[in-house]
């Protein structure tokens, strides 16, 4: 991951900006290098501010950083490169798309268990901690908000408790930036719930309960877990849920129960499935055109571990599509003249968001047995799929 590569040589990287190449020679040369890249993008941007002053201050941070080499005073590089990356931040800041002050985010606590993309989502395996919290002025004067700080739940099992010392998966924003949708366990009950609140912490309500006593066949404190809401364009909420039934194929030592995409009103009510998919699903969002878009593993008749890539359906479920992934060379196995495109691509592709204004679509790179965290991939559908990697390209990568 730490070699060097010559310009133009990785068809894999979606700007080589993001790699070491052979020119740099210190950090402060490849942060020179990307901050300056960063102000040609910016320039193009229409509505951007005046450039000026951070050319300036790169110009001449460059300008010392000469004189430094050749003193060889390692405090001074140092210093230079703290300065370049506050210059960076400040002109990756003035972005005209970042036309706003605050951000939603959640706190996480890594989950127990095998390590594996089922397990991470599986009740039993939550660890207690994080929250969910809004960064204020993030821009400018940053401050975090935690939104349960105050509140109580209004309803259900859990009426007039606080929520804190649970363990949350994923807040969703309405699209009137009202309401806060996400998951919520209590750890000791192994279970997630689904749960909506105001922004300002007001109204915390439960929507869903997935714990089931099953009292006369001896299945006592069962679970369904709920996860993973968003906010659909016809004012319901999709989400990921283990109300459908069925198991993972491959857990027999331990038995996973297959989540995928469920709909409800946005009061918790008419919940049914949308997915009759065999093995899971992940992490849904709403594309650009009103589609659901989510990671599933599509296990079928293909390759066991290689097949976690990007799916589309509409809000209602219907139409589930593929627009890579599925059929990765080689074709043939006789044919050795085709490279494995299975090992080019990413094993799975996870938290996939559509990028506005576009048909691209960005989304973190994983393997197969691990959790849903990795580098940074742009996907986009609208290049004809060559099998490999035509429509993924690295974004945050360790490849050179």
């Amino acid at each position: 991951g730490n070699e060097k590569c010559e310009p133009g040589k990785n068809p894999y990287v979606l700007d080589e900006q993001s790699l070491l190449l052979s020119g740099d020679e210190s950090p402060l040369d490849v942060q020179l290098r990307r901050t300056r890249a960063l102000l040609a993008n910016l320039a193009k941007m229409p509505g951007v501010a005046d450039l000026r002053v951070f050319e300036k201050a790169v110009n001449d941070i460059a300008a010392q950083a000469e004189a430094v080499r050749l003193s060889g005073d390692a405090a001074q590089v140092k210093a230079l490169y703290a300065q370049l990356r506050a210059v960076t931040r400040q002109a990756a800041l003035s972005n005209p798309l970042l036309a706003f002050d605050d951000l939603l985010f959640m706190g996480y606590i890594k989950p127990g268990g095998d390590y594996h993309m089922v397990d991470q989502y599986v009740g039993w395996n939550a660890r207690p901690g994080g929250g969910i919290f809004i960064l204020r002025n993030f821009k400018s004067n940053p401050s975090i908000v935690d939104v349960l700080a105050q509140s109580v739940v209004d309803n259900g099992r859990f009426k007039g408790k606080s929520l804190s010392g649970g363990a949350f998966l994923r807040p969703d924003l309405s699209f009137d930036a009202r309401r806060i949708a996400f998951a919520w366990n209590s750890v000791e009950g192994k279970c997630y719930h689904i749960f909506t609140v105001n922004v300002d912490g007001s109204k915390l309500t439960q929507l869903t309960d997935g714990v089931v006593n099953f009292n006369e066949q001896a299945v006592m404190d069962s679970s369904q877990n709920d996860f993973d809401p968003i906010w659909l364009p016809n004012g319901r909420i999709a989400l990921l849920s283990e109300r459908r039934g069925g198991y993972l194929r491959c857990s027999a030592e331990r038995p996973l129960m297959t989540f995928t995409l469920h709909s409800m009103k946005d009061d918790g009510s008419d919940l049914i499935p949308i997915s009759y998919h065999e093995t899971n699903e992940w992490n849904p969002s709403v594309d650009n055109d009103g589609r659901i878009v989510y990671t599933r593993w599509d296990y079928v008749d293909r390759d066991d571990c290689i097949a976690h890539h990007i799916w589309t359906c509409y809000p209602d479920g219907r139409d589930p599509r593929s627009p890579h992934g599925n059929y990765p060379l080689p074709l043939s196995f006789a044919d050795s003249s085709k490279p494995d495109g299975r090992r080019l691509r990413p094993n799975g592709e996870w938290n996939i968001r559509a990028v506005p204004k576009s048909n691209k679509y960005i989304a973190t790179a994983s393997a197969h047995h691990t959790h849903s965290f990795g580098e940074l991939v742009m996907i986009d559908t609208s290049i004809a799929d060559d099998g490999m990697m035509s429509q993924v390209k690295g974004i945050t990568t360790g490849q050179s």
